[in-house]
C-alpha cells in the first residue's frame, strides 16, 4: 500500500501581483528543508529527493541546504547531515507575467550550481505551461567510463546533457530520467563541492 514519505510547508510566500499568496491570507511554513529517500531495487540507483514549491526557487540558500546538506549536532552531541538531495521536485504555478521569462533560468542555475536534477512543473492552462526537466549539467560532459579510465581527466568520449521543456499550455508529460552515474560524473568533473569555502557540511 501507499504511505506518506514527506511533508513540506512552503517556506517562502510570494507577495507580488496575481501570484500574491500573502494577499490570500496564506501563512509561511517553518524554515526547514524537506528531503526524503527514494529507494530502488538497485541500491546504486537509490537517491535522495528534495521538495520545494514555486517561489522557493528564488532563494538559493534553501537549495544549498537541501542539496549540499547542513551539518547539525543534536543534544547528545551526535552529528548528522540534513539534506544531500540528488533530485529536487518543484511544483509551481508560474503565471505568464513579467516574472515568467526568468523561471527556466532559475531552474537551470539551481540544477547546475548544486549538481542535481530538477523537475519543475507548472499548471496547464492559458496562463501557465512550459514545465521543465533539467539535468545536473547543461552541455557536454565526459562519460563516466571515460573518467574512470583517465583518472578524472576530460576525454573525448562525451555525452550531451540538455533540459527538456514541455512547450505550450496544454496538459502533457515531461519525463526526468535520473542516473546516479551522471551525478557522479558531473561532481567529479566539476568539483564545486570540495572547493566551496563558505559551506559547513563536508
Amino acid at each position: 500500500g501507499s504511505r506518506l514519505v514527506a511533508v513540506y510547508d512552503k517556506m517562502h510566500l510570494c507577495d507580488m501581483g496575481a501570484c500574491s499568496e500573502q494577499a490570500q491570507g496564506i501563512t509561511r511554513g517553518a524554515a526547514e528543508p524537506c528531503v526524503f529517500e527514494l529507494r530502488s531495487a538497485d541500491a546504486a540507483q537509490s537517491c535522495r529527493v528534495g521538495l520545494c514549491i514555486c517561489y522557493d526557487i528564488r532563494f538559493p540558500e534553501l537549495w544549498r541546504r537541501m542539496c549540499w546538506g547542513e551539518r547539525t549536532i543534536d543534544s547528545g552531541g551526535v552529528g548528522s547531515v540534513v539534506g544531500d538531495a540528488d533530485v529536487v521536485l518543484h511544483p509551481s504555478a508560474f503565471i505568464r507575467d513579467a516574472t515568467f521569462p526568468m523561471w527556466h533560468s532559475f531552474v537551470t542555475t539551481r540544477a547546475v550550481e548544486n549538481q542535481i536534477y530538477v523537475l519543475s512543473v507548472s499548471h496547464a492552462g492559458e496562463s501557465f505551461g512550459d514545465s521543465i526537466a533539467c539535468p545536473p549539467w547543461v552541455g557536454p560532459i565526459g562519460s563516466e567510463q571515460a573518467l574512470v579510465e583517465s583518472g578524472g581527466a576530460n576525454k573525448a568520449a562525451t555525452v550531451e546533457l540538455e533540459p527538456e521543456v514541455l512547450r505550450g499550455c496544454e496538459e502533457g508529460v515531461v519525463v526526468l530520467s535520473v542516473d546516479a552515474g551522471t551525478l557522479r560524473t558531473v561532481r567529479a568533473q566539476f568539483p564545486y563541492r570540495q572547493d566551496a569555502r563558505l559551506w559547513a557540511a563536508e
